[in-house]
């Protein structure tokens, strides 16, 4: 078994394709408008997509995921209209509880992303997972494993030149059970994300701002002197999260 092994192990990596990554998780930001409708993507470019997806990784091995690829545009001409309707509300509660608006992207150009990918998670899969992690955790093992797939979905997109972006309210309660009875999925299956993808038209990245990895890091034990009060959470709820004037979908 010994001879298996390569003489170097974990194998050098040179820094290009290491600079490469970061490149990419850098410019990588969610496409919401310029979806170029009449440029089709092929079905090899999908494929390739979701191969990525594929190799998640999942708690237990579990693979909870599976996908609907749509291309009719009447079904997803439907699907807006359904988002549009789940907006409604969501407009309403900003309103009602913050007293604004704005900060609620009811956006709908990716109508016009030729392709729309929902992801589908199986709770049945939670069985994968030891009994006890099952009993008091399965929740957060199920999620996080969705969340893996869906990343690298995006990642695997915006290396084949694609726009994309996910949009997590498909899985409320109103509008999970619309698209389950428009495209027959079946109980006990979930809904979890829709993925918009497509060719985009140039326009200038919008680069949101990152707290600075010094804020955030801590050795051997956590540093409370970086400990943020209140105050500082509010202020950075009001310059770098989508509650901040300054923030542009």
């Amino acid at each position: 078994m010994a001879s298996e092994i390569p003489e170097q192990y974990p194998p050098s990596r040179s820094a290009e394709p290491v600079e490469a990554f970061f490149d990419l998780v850098r410019r990588r930001r969610s496409i919401r408008t310029g979806f170029l409708k009449d440029k089709p993507v092929p079905d090899e470019l999908i494929e390739k997509i979701l191969e990525a997806g594929r190799w998640a990784p999942s708690a237990g091995n579990s693979q909870p995921w599976e996908f609907i690829v749509i291309r009719n545009p009447e079904t997803r001409e439907k699907i807006v209209e359904i988002f549009k309707a789940q907006m409604r509300d969501k407009i309403e509660i900003e309103e009602v509880t913050r007293g604004q608006r704005r900060r609620v992207n009811a956006g709908v150009d990716f109508r016009h992303a030729p392709v729309h990918v929902l992801v589908l998670g199986d709770p049945r899969t939670n069985d994968a997972y030891p009994m006890r992690t099952k009993l008091d955790k399965w929740e957060a093992h199920y999620f996080s494993s969705l969340a893996n797939c869906v990343l690298q979905i995006l990642l695997a997109a915006e290396v084949l030149g694609l726009g994309s972006m996910y949009i997590s309210d498909v899985a409320s309660p109103y509008f999970s059970v619309m698209l389950k009875h428009l495209l027959g999925i079946p109980e006990p299956l979930q809904i979890y994300h829709l993925l918009p993808i497509g060719f985009v038209k140039p326009s200038p990245t919008i680069h949101h701002p990152r707290r600075p990895l010094e804020e955030m890091l801590h050795h051997e034990r956590y540093d409370c002197s970086k400990f943020r009060t209140e105050a500082q959470l509010q202020e950075f709820m009001q310059t770098m999260s989508i509650r901040g004037a300054d923030y542009r979908f």
